[in-house]
């Protein structure tokens, strides 16, 4: 009787790791699976609380695994730059390489955590003045219709 009480305790205690293995494969790497090409704009004046008349960011990905990140501030001013580069996803993190700034040139990696949600792109960006240290970016919509 022992025995048996003791191999069903086995059958449901391995039932259950196999339960939370799959768990964790299937999530670690959730937001990777999803599309994150086309064009995202983010909206700085407004989400940095800056003082200036405009700042918007927009970074556009390409199923290459390049992208463009580019940047208008208007401070009386118009100043405009561009960064290149790679880009990869793995485990829920974006890794930007390659980096090249039209006006300095090269630039050093970065990597950030990130969360795709409703036509959303959201960089955990810790210690830049962002609320809740999320970058978000909003998707822009294709305006080839389908």
């Amino acid at each position: 009787m022992n025995m048996n009480k003791r191999l069903k305790n086995r059958v449901l205690a391995g039932g259950i790791a196999l339960a939370l293995v799959a768990v964790v494969a299937t999530s670690c790497g959730k937001y990777d699976k999803m599309d994150i090409y086309g064009e995202w704009t983010i909206d700085l004046k407004e989400a940095k609380k800056l003082n200036v008349e405009s700042a918007i960011e927009t970074m556009h990905f390409s199923s290459g695994g390049k992208y463009t990140e580019r940047h208008e501030v208007r401070a009386g001013n118009l100043d405009r730059w561009e960064v290149k580069g790679d880009f990869e996803r793995k485990n829920n993190k974006i890794i930007l390489s390659n980096r090249v700034k039209d006006t300095e040139g090269k630039m050093k990696d970065e990597t950030y955590k990130y969360k795709i949600k409703d036509d959303k792109l959201i960089l955990i960006v810790k210690g830049e003045d962002y609320n809740n240290d999320e970058k978000i970016y909003t998707k822009k919509k294709s305006s080839i219709s389908e």
